[in-house]
Order: structure tokens, then sequence, then C-alpha cells
């Protein structure tokens, strides 16, 4: 019987030192951004469970741990606040911009000084800035158009911050792009469909 304890004691022990945790594209416990923790192999992410609320993961040594937060909107694993820092900032989101300390909707999609209508696809107009990512409602500008495919392709939104969460892409047994015209980097490579290499001249590969 002694025997058998120390086994199941040393199997214990041995399990919970070879756990690692992992902190992905954020620094933790970062309500502010998007993003993810491994722990030996399996992912979490931060999460929106409602419009105003979100899950946040982090490491706490090897540990998994979780936090709830009460945002003024929750999108796509980022908690966003009534307070903001950057002057004349547009976020699509919240559809308003910042005057330094607060959120403000006035002139939203009107204002010619704030040019938010050039980087919100919901305003309407017939311009846009080109390159421009609209993170609430994924596309991005292109000659004058908001368009939405292959918007995760890193020549596209894919490094854009704030699309982290929609574009995230857990790590993937897939060597090459596996559908090329499901608008899904397959392989967890950056490109999307027809912009990786993997779909030169594959039927269904629209460019």
């Amino acid at each position: 019987m002694k025997i058998v304890m120390f086994l199941f004691v040393f199997v214990l022990t041995f399990s919970f030192a070879s756990a690692t945790c992992t902190n992905y594209l954020d620094d933790g416990n970062d309500a502010d951004a998007f993003g993810s923790v491994e722990v030996d192999g399996v992912f979490s992410q931060d999460i929106c469970r409602s419009n105003t609320e979100l899950t946040e993961y982090y490491c706490d040594g090897n540990s998994l741990k979780s936090a709830s937060y009460s945002c003024a909107s929750c999108s796509d694993g980022i908690c966003y606040g009534d307070t903001c820092t950057s002057i004349n900032e547009c976020n699509p989101v919240l559809r308003k911009w910042c005057d330094g300390s607060s959120w403000l909707d006035s002139g939203y999609c009107t204002d010619s000084n704030l040019d938010c209508y050039l980087v919100d696809s919901t305003c309407s107009v017939s311009s846009c800035t080109e390159g421009a990512c609209d993170y609430e409602n994924h596309k991005y500008c292109s000659s004058n158009t908001w368009v939405d495919d292959d918007y995760c392709d890193l020549s596209r939104c894919g490094d854009d911050v704030h699309s982290f969460g929609y574009c995230f892409c857990e790590d993937s047994d897939a060597l090459s792009e596996t559908d090329c015209s499901d608008d899904v980097d397959d392989d967890c490579d950056g490109n999307v469909d027809c912009r990786d290499s993997d779909c030169s001249g594959k039927e269904g590969c629209l460019c």
C-alpha cells in the first residue's frame, strides 16, 4: 500500500510540474486587448459573453485563470470602455469618436474634421480610406469600396489589433490551405484562400 501511495503522489506532482501556460497577443489579464492562453496544447480565447460582458483568460504562473469584466461594448474578445485617450480616434464598435477623454457620437458620420465616415462602412459614403479596417463589420477599404473577401489575410486586416479576435487561428494540424474558397486560413500561416500559394491553380480559387 505504501508503494502504491508513493507512485500516486509522484504522478500527480510530475503532471502539475510539467504543465505550461502561455499568454498570446496580449499581456495576460488585459481586457482592452484580445488574447489567448495555451495550457499544454489547449487554447482558451478572450470571449464576449454578451454585448457588455467579457470573459478574460490569463496565466497565473502555470495555471489558467479567468476574470469577468463589464464593458460599454464588447466585440471580438475586446472590452471597450466609456473613456478614451486618443483624440479624434474613430471607433466602429461604439460608432463614436474620442475627444481625448470620452467617446462622443455627435457628427460621427458627417464631420469632415473627424473623417470617421472614411473608416466605418456603415456610414454609407462613396469613398473610404484605402486599407482601412472596419473591425466591427469585418470589411476593408479597397479602391473606395468596402469588401470582406480575405479580411483576415495579413495583407488585409489580419494584423489589425482590433481584428485579432475575429481572425484568431488556433494552431492547426493542416499543413496547407485545404479549402481555397471558404475565407478561412486553414493552415494558420496568415494567408487566406487564393492569397496562399497552396491554392495556386486550384479549382474554386477565386482571385
